[in-house]
């Protein structure tokens, strides 16, 4: 199975301290979306994703509400 540990908040001193908050509001949108759209699928590939030398991030996220 893949490690599924992230540093998106960062860690230790550098922790981001909207964290918790930040979690539960993207929680509640994912949610929110789910329910209005519940037969949401990815398309073709789906997913891109950038990167540059500091971070990580979605590129792109093609889906469609059948």
């Amino acid at each position: 199975m893949a490690d599924r540990r992230h540093f998106s908040f960062a860690r230790g001193a550098h922790f981001y301290v909207g964290a918790p908050l930040a979690r539960l509001i993207s929680q509640l949108a994912l949610g929110v979306l789910l329910d209005r759209f519940p037969r949401l699928r990815l398309v073709g590939g789906g997913v891109t994703r950038r990167a540059d030398f500091r971070l990580r991030w979605l590129g792109e996220l093609r889906v469609v509400a059948e």
